[in-house]
């Protein structure tokens, strides 16, 4: 009985089941599993119409002709860039280096001048000169960076010293030469002993005037303000004598040229000392003592010719702390090298004074030369030492030259990094990727195709946008001058992968 029981039991339980299995079977409103991929990949999983296959295709087809000249552009951009080599900065590094060193040279060759007593001076100006413009090579060298010009100015200005000096020495070539060959007969002679005895009184006044004011700038730190312009009165004073004197001497053939320095010289001295006294009278140089007092000291008047000689010039240069210029008396003396003898402290003003003092006291020492060879009793001699310092002369500067010549070609192209030439290749770049712009933005764009081409255009963008700011910014001699264009590159890849991959997927759908 009870196994019959349980057998019913087990028999209404299985009916149950399969009833509801038959239920869950036929309904309608049951749910579909979702699928891993999501509604996405059942679209793409949907086959394409003919159309629409034939519009994928022709797409394809035109974005491999757009690939291919995409390619070849990255492959001449990247070769034009690898052929830049002359525009970083280790290119210039080496020029500059290149450059330090062929002038030492020339300095060699300056150094072996011939120095006879009648051309050791002539010998010394060109062997400063370019000792003076090697130094300025080096600091270029060992200073330069890009975009700054200073260190070229510096060239420049020391060329441009060099230039004076030669200039100088060929004209005291040709004077000297031109005077030994006329001879001299005997009123040229006394002419010339009236110069040299009347230069030789000049002479001794005006170095011991420079000793003097020496000696004041010394003790200029211990006095108080109103000695010490009353010192420079004195000194103003005594130097007004010696310009008259110098405009007095006497002038012929065989010493105008002489002359004429000499006035310039003393013209320029004069213009520094007066602006030296004058910033004193406005106290502008002169530390406050511990007890201040206003000056005292009244002006010496000028003479009235030497009020002349320097009107027209000094009234161009006001009272400032900037003292005139020395005019043309640049280079017509040499710089001659520190010594050893004590100079003014800075800070005091009276300083101003010691580059003119220098440059005078050896134009001194030269025109002392010049006359002694004039006056020599052997000019077949001292033609002799003409004639072979000329001929070193004309060497040194032939190597001058040629090396001016080829720094010169160096720096129209800053070192063969023609800039123009850089901007027009730029140019021409951006039209390619404009031109290829185009075609991307004309690739079909059908429902489906659409955020192929989005990539695209995108990718293009990044491409155009990069080139076109290193048109603008680009400078020679800078440092990842292409990395912004190397990072949008690699974007721009990123994004043309993905649309080969979606691309791909759509082709699979035929």
């Amino acid at each position: 009985m009870k196994k019959r029981i349980v057998s019913f039991i087990s028999l209404i339980l299985g009916l149950l089941l399969l009833a509801s299995l038959a239920a869950c079977g036929d309904g309608t409103d049951s749910q579909p599993t979702p699928s891993p991929t999501g509604p996405v990949s059942d679209q793409r999983s949907m086959a394409l119409s003919a159309g629409a296959m034939k519009v994928v295709n022709d797409f394809a087809d035109q974005r491999q002709t757009i690939d291919e000249e995409w390619d070849k552009f990255h492959k001449d951009f990247d070769t034009w860039r690898a052929g830049l080599t002359s525009c970083e900065r280790s290119a210039v590094h080496a020029s500059l280096q290149g450059f330090a060193s062929d002038f030492t040279d020339v300095t060699a060759l300056a150094m072996g001048l011939p120095r006879a007593s009648s051309t050791r001076h002539m010998a010394d100006t060109l062997i400063e000169a370019a000792e003076e413009e090697e130094w300025a090579f080096r600091q270029l060298r060992d200073r330069w960076q890009p975009g700054n010009t200073t260190l070229f100015e510096l060239v420049e200005q020391q060329r441009s010293d060099s230039a004076r000096a030669q200039r100088s020495v060929e004209d005291s070539l040709a004077e000297l030469r031109n005077s030994l060959e006329s001879g001299s007969g005997p009123e040229e002679g006394e002419a010339l002993e009236e110069f040299s005895d009347s230069f030789e009184d000049i002479k001794g006044n005006w170095i011991q005037f420079h000793d003097d004011y020496f000696e004041l700038a010394r003790n200029a730190g211990s006095m108080e303000t109103p000695e010490i312009l009353a010192q420079i009165e004195t000194l103003i004073s005594r130097f007004s004598r010696i310009v008259e004197a110098v405009h007095q001497l006497p002038s012929q053939d065989a010493t105008e040229s002489m002359a004429e320095m000499l006035q310039e010289a003393a013209r320029a001295e004069l213009e520094v000392l007066l602006a030296v006294r004058n910033r004193l009278l406005a106290g502008d140089s002169i530390a406050p003592t511990a007890t201040p007092r206003p000056p005292e000291t009244v002006t010496t008047p000028l003479p009235v010719e030497v009020t002349r000689i320097i009107s027209m010039d000094f009234q161009q240069n006001p009272d400032t702390g900037t003292p005139p210029s020395t005019g043309s008396l640049e280079g017509a003396i040499p710089d001659p090298p520190p010594t050893a003898a004590a100079r003014p402290r800075p800070g005091l003003g009276l300083d101003a004074m010691t580059p003119i003092i220098d440059k005078v006291d050896a134009l001194l020492e030269q025109i002392s030369a010049d006359i002694a060879m004039l006056l020599d009793e052997d000019p077949e001699g001292t033609l002799s030492e003409l004639d072979d310092f000329d001929a070193y002369f004309a060497d040194l500067l032939v190597s001058w030259n040629a090396f001016h010549d080829g720094y010169n070609d160096w720096r129209r192209t800053d070192g063969g990094c023609d800039q123009t030439q850089v901007l027009q290749a730029l140019d021409r770049f951006n039209l390619r990727l404009g031109e290829l712009g185009r075609q991307v933005r004309d690739l079909p764009r059908s429902s489906y195709l659409q955020p192929i081409h989005t990539l695209l255009v995108e990718a293009l963008a990044r491409e155009e946008g990069s080139i076109r700011a290193l048109r603008n910014s680009w400078r020679p001699f800078t440092v990842d001058a292409f990395k912004a264009v190397d990072q949008e590159r690699l974007n721009a890849d990123r994004l043309r992968r993905q649309a080969d991959i979606a691309l791909q997927e759509l082709l699979d759908r035929a």
